[in-house]
């Protein structure tokens, strides 16, 4: 199934269970197709994230959210739409459940929050980031002390992988550097790292051809940092 069929049914979902407020938990489950979609949701790949923002069509109850909106989700413990929400085209809208998802256990938004990490609003990005920041970073003070050199948490291995990209290294340098020295602790098992049928030529190409139209020097730093993370 596409990202944009898969986006628009977890709209539509959304939709549905946000038209009666106090049953929105069952209203959710009861739209429930596939324990892959319901996964799905959990880790939320990025093109899903970003076909959500991108459906047109009207949804009545999803199109009129806002602020309260958010609130009132979290009060019913409704954390599915939550995850749905944080996709929601409007700034206002992610924004807030960021705000609500920093009183949440991080593994279970997690993904939501990295996406945030990387959204185009910039306001957005500054309340995800810190966030996430002080998670890798205890993490990594965490297993500096212990010598730890096992796998990591597959919930930081999901927020690595999203913030080793190009893009990532172009608006939070700092943390995708964060994310690299906390994935060298994982030895034998480095997330992200290129497997031996990958072409390095094709899969580092978008890294360097960022390199040149980035400005920032921190971000060209990151960029060249992600490059020998992925090839060593």
């Amino acid at each position: 199934m596409k990202s944009s069929e898969r986006a628009q049914g977890f709209v539509s979902r959304a939709d549905h269970a946000l038209a009666e407020p106090e049953n929105m938990v069952q209203r959710w489950e009861e739209t429930i197709r596939s324990k892959t979609d319901e996964r799905l949701v959990h880790s939320f790949p990025t093109p899903i994230d970003t076909a959500i923002r991108r459906i047109r069509e009207p949804h009545p109850h999803w199109d009129a959210c806002d602020g309260d909106t958010v609130r009132v989700v979290v009060q019913a413990e409704a954390f599915q739409v939550l995850r749905v929400l944080s996709a929601h085209p409007s700034g206002w809208v992610r924004e807030e459940v960021v705000r609500q998802m920093a009183n949440l256990e991080f593994g279970q938004v997690a993904p939501h929050l990295a996406n945030r990490v990387l959204d185009f609003v910039p306001s957005i990005r500054e309340v995800a980031q810190p966030i996430v920041w002080d998670v890798l970073s205890a993490l990594l003070e965490e297993r500096k002390a212990s010598g730890a050199t096992d796998s990591l948490p597959s919930v930081a291995n999901i927020v690595i992988g999203k913030l080793i990209r190009p893009r990532a290294a172009t608006v939070c340098p700092e943390l995708v550097q964060l994310s690299l020295e906390l994935g060298k602790t994982a030895v034998d098992d480095r997330p992200g790292r290129l497997q031996e049928n990958d072409d390095p030529m094709v899969a580092l190409a978008p890294y360097r051809q960022v390199i040149k139209t980035t400005p920032d020097p921190k971000g060209v730093e990151a960029l060249e940092a992600i490059i020998d993370y992925l090839s060593t």
